[in-house]
């Protein structure tokens, strides 16, 4: 009978949860939103600004509601590290989708976006690359944190320059072979997960290990500032590929940022927004 009386309550559990998670917006981690409660922030949303009831608006507060309210609230309430790894999951999956995917091609199928468009937008827009100040970094980027330890402490000797211990440690093949130039970086580009600590940092200062988006701890040098320069080509393709991206409709902008939020465990069900 106890063991029958446990088994009831478990098919219960399970059904109501289903029943539940059936019933929301979007769920992410532990949390579910359900149409109800959904509809009295979105409502309230719309009322307080002015702003018409709509399809697109409510997909708009949606995208909005998961990335402000969970990744960024949420992560500032329980702790940096929860933030931060939400944010470089985010940041990497978007490098994917930006650099892997284009190469099989996806980007030209599904968002009619290939490598001429972005030369050709590249050329005809290079004023919205153009930025006042832009930082060239020298990096070392491992695998092991162990490793990645072991180079900092080197650093501090003031034996090996950074861009030695680069050429001859980092896992990432093209630091390695430019003896860790990296390029010139604004901070609009930067990896979150190390952006605040180099914007922070003087000429010359070593910074890290940190983890960054790409799963490499890295291992930071400003080797010098440049002014009123444009980001190259490489450096901006992120920058095309999204603004492309939101450019070419609303349903891809829509499935974009529906993988997104996939990326970081969130799960969303738009057809809950048409709940008339």
């Amino acid at each position: 009978m106890k063991y029958l009386t446990i088994f009831i309550f478990f098919i219960l559990f399970f059904t109501g949860c289903s029943k539940y998670e059936n019933d929301a917006v979007f769920t992410f981690k532990d949390e579910m939103v359900t149409v109800q409660e959904f509809k009295e922030k979105y409502y309230k949303w719309i009322n307080d600004n002015g702003f018409s009831d709509s399809s697109s608006m409510r997909k708009k507060f949606l995208y909005s509601t998961i990335s402000d309210e969970v990744l960024y609230e949420k992560g500032i309430r329980e702790g940096i590290e929860y933030l931060a790894e939400n944010t470089n999951r985010i940041e990497n999956f978007k490098k994917k989708l930006i650099l892997e995917y284009m190469k099989k091609n996806l980007m030209s199928e599904i968002y009619g976006i290939d490598e001429n468009t972005l030369k050709n937008y590249y050329m005809e827009n290079q004023e919205q690359f153009k930025r006042d100040k832009l930082y060239r970094i020298s990096a070392i980027r491992v695998r092991k944190k162990s490793l990645a330890k072991k180079i900092i402490k080197m650093t501090k000797t003031g034996e090996n320059s950074l861009g030695l211990l680069s050429a001859r440690y980092s896992d990432d093949k093209n630091l390695a072979a430019t003896n860790g130039d990296w390029g010139l970086f604004s901070a609009d580009i930067m990896d979150p997960a190390w952006k605040d600590l180099v914007v922070k940092a003087k000429l010359g200062e070593v910074i890290g290990p940190v983890e960054d988006s790409e799963k490499y701890f890295v291992i930071l040098e400003i080797t010098g500032f440049a002014y009123k320069r444009y980001l190259d080509f490489k450096k901006a393709y992120p920058l095309m590929v999204e603004k492309l991206i939101k450019d070419s409709g609303e349903d891809k902008w829509n499935l974009y940022q529906q993988e997104v939020v996939k990326n970081y465990g969130a799960k969303v069900n738009l057809d809950k927004l048409n709940w008339e």
